[in-house]
């Protein structure tokens, strides 16, 4: 199985990291178009200016193990769209995106490619693969150039679920450098639901 390091950086370059041997076959390179993906992009940009050319978030989902900060972690900033929804990283000297996860001490983390440096479009398809699905659309079309489906599907959530069920049985798939003894490594921002919906509805 091929391996390949993949390069990361925020907008302005005062933060970088490195996935090592990311293994592409075992990822997900997806689009997703729901709310709270997009709520994320827009609260940090004010905008769609970092929206995918499909109308979503663009995302490689993958072990967050191999995953190393090179600097600016002082940058790393996090925050909620609700107490239980998932931890949205972004680098507060640019509001560039960072990544998605479920929390500590689990072996799954979703990347905004957005932070992806590649010397090509040749050098991103052997790296991450290509876009398999744009999820959580209007309409379940499978035959469309880029398969689109309403939720996740099947072959998306089984990867998940993969990672998932090895960092049980393996606990040093779930290191993660943006989470020490079981917390995250900055407090992690809340936002309320009447600054939620005033996003919802400027998108």
């Amino acid at each position: 199985m091929n391996k390949f390091d993949i390069d990361l950086s925020c907008e302005c370059g005062q933060f970088s990291a490195t996935i090592h041997q990311s293994k592409p076959a075992t990822g997900n390179h997806l689009v997703c178009a729901c709310d709270d993906c997009k709520s994320f992009l827009y609260w940090l940009k004010k905008d769609k200016s970092l929206f995918s050319e499909q109308g979503g978030v663009e995302l490689y989902q993958c072990s967050p193990s191999n995953f190393k900060i090179a600097k600016g972690d002082e940058h790393l900033k996090c925050f909620r769209l609700s107490p239980k929804g998932l931890d949205r990283w972004y680098l507060d000297c640019c509001n560039t995106p960072l990544a998605n996860c479920i929390g500590a001490n689990k072996n799954f983390i979703g990347f905004s490619t957005k932070s992806f440096k590649f010397n090509s479009v040749m050098d991103e398809r052997l790296k991450i693969g290509p876009i398999s699905a744009i999820c959580h659309t209007d309409i379940d079309d499978k035959k469309a150039e880029i398969p689109k489906y309403k939720k996740f599907p099947f072959s998306i959530g089984f990867k998940v679920l993969k990672l998932l069920l090895s960092g049980k049985f393996k606990s040093s798939l779930c290191e993660n450098p943006l989470y020490k003894n079981t917390k995250a490594i900055n407090d992690i921002k809340v936002i309320g639901l009447d600054e939620r919906k005033e996003i919802l509805q400027k998108m």
